[in-house]
């Protein structure tokens, strides 16, 4: 019998093991179920979310939103309240030298001044021509969405008025484009990132061929991201004009988007190369 005990311990020692590795596909099961189950009950799956591991992890995610949201409004606020004690600031006068000098080769052979125009009548009849095939598409969340990009564009001019900071004098900065409106935030940049960012996010979803998808991305990444140093580049505005209208697009792209993910139609995803 003492010859056996080693075969015996060994045994022992295999069928422990073998009940620990099944303890361990078991745990790691069970873990991916539940990830599966939390995935499937989040709002974009169209299932309701009224469980307690939802209540209890509702606050969290939403809590941190609307602090990151509410932060980005008191940004803008304090913004517009120095911009209407102050013609420009400091740095806006060495970034706009260096911009309309150093800077502006990039912006050279009238791109500034296309982008400029783009900002105008064209970007209306872009909005306009969106929004209607969108809608005679069915495509009702997305038209709608584009439709309610006109609200921050309307907005940042109510802020113009209150605000009433006055345009870059030429005296301190050249000055290609004259403009009797007040200056800050800038208005093209509120349209560049609203119409043209939402049409960049868009055209993800709903184009799925890989060159044109990329094209059309290509050109609204340009347009947000050009305007606003085209609009210091032609003396029309301040950079610190330019960063409030980017403070108001991305304040109105985040709330939009927050809930778009909640109406569009279920199981659709980004298009993929």
């Amino acid at each position: 019998m003492a010859g056996l005990r080693p075969y015996q311990e060994t045994l022992e020692s295999v069928k422990l093991a073998r009940d620990a590795a099944f303890s361990r596909r078991l745990l790691l099961r069970a873990l991916d179920g539940c990830a599966i189950i939390a995935w499937w009950r989040q709002p974009d799956a169209g299932i309701d979310t009224e469980g307690e591991g939802a209540a209890l992890a509702r606050p969290r995610s939403i809590g941190f939103f609307w602090l990151a949201w509410l932060g980005g409004l008191a940004l803008l606020g304090l913004l517009a309240a120095l911009a209407s004690l102050h013609s420009y600031f400091p740095a806006d006068l060495r970034i706009a030298h260096w911009i309309q000098r150093d800077g502006g080769v990039l912006l050279w052979g009238g791109i500034a001044v296309f982008l400029r125009d783009l900002g105008n009548l064209p970007s209306t009849l872009i909005w306009l021509l969106v929004t209607g095939a969108l809608l005679l598409a069915r495509r009702y969340p997305e038209g709608l969405l584009v439709f309610s990009s006109v609200l921050p564009r309307l907005g940042q001019g109510l802020l113009k008025e209150a605000v009433g900071r006055p345009r870059p004098s030429p005296d301190l900065v050249r000055v290609s484009e004259h403009l009797s409106s007040f200056s800050f935030p800038s208005g093209h940049v509120v349209t560049a990132l609203t119409l043209f960012g939402l049409l960049f996010l868009l055209v993800a979803v709903m184009v799925r061929w890989p060159l044109p998808r990329l094209a059309l991305q290509g050109f609204c990444l340009f347009v947000v991201l050009g305007m606003g140093p085209a609009s210091v580049y032609t003396g029309a505005h301040w950079p610190s004009d330019v960063l409030g209208g980017y403070v108001v697009g991305v304040l109105y792209l985040t709330l939009v988007l927050r809930y778009y993910r909640r109406w569009r139609p279920p199981g659709e995803e980004p298009a993929r190369s």
